[in-house]
């Protein structure tokens, strides 16, 4: 080797140095571009199965809310049938008195619980769904609420035929029937 040559070496070397650590940053940036992807991925998916479980729910407590209300409608007009019914006997007629009476305090407690359940699934929807879609749910929730007591009051007057207690739940039905749209817009169904 002479004396004029000794850079060749070293520029080969410093080269491929320049070569692994370019390499590595590569990688490096490579690397955490595709970890935020998959952090986001997860964190898109977590907030997506939350309004999943926070619109099922709303969902379903409507429903059972509206077949409680159904059920304690037809235990009071239950009750209103037995106005002037003749019984064999005492015994005979307070058993009768105590079922529908338990189906109507039934009925009654679990409305509660289930408007309890709708107010907290109406909490998580104010943190995962969208303002427009919240603006929906929470119109229906009042209108469930609404029904559910306008449903009570017409009970207590008079008995209420099927075809009656559908039309006075036909509010809920109205009410529920853009959240369906709307959750699908936000879980990306449609």
């Amino acid at each position: 080797m002479t004396n004029s040559a000794w850079w060749i070496p070293l520029t080969a070397a410093a080269i491929a140095l320049l070569g692994v650590i370019t390499g590595q940053l590569l990688g490096a940036v490579v690397e955490a571009s595709r970890n935020r992807r998959e952090t986001e991925q997860r964190t898109f998916e977590h907030w997506r199965d939350k309004k999943f479980e926070a619109y099922s729910d709303f969902f379903r407590f409507t429903e059972a809310w509206r077949q409680t209300i159904i059920g304690a409608v037809s235990a009071w007009n239950a009750w209103i049938g037995l106005k002037g019914s003749e019984f064999k006997d005492i015994d005979e007629k307070k058993e009768t008195f105590n079922a529908i009476f338990s189906r109507y305090n039934t009925a009654l407690s679990e409305e509660s619980q289930l408007a309890g359940q709708l107010r907290g699934t109406l909490a998580v929807l104010r943190i995962v769904a969208s303002d427009s879609a919240y603006q929906l749910f929470s119109h229906a929730y009042r209108t469930v609420i609404e029904t559910g007591l306008r449903t009570t009051e017409y009970a207590f007057k008079d008995a209420i035929s099927k075809d009656g207690i559908d039309a006075i739940l036909d509010p809920i039905r109205e009410a529920v029937r853009p959240l369906r749209k709307a959750a699908r817009a936000e879980l990306g169904i449609e």
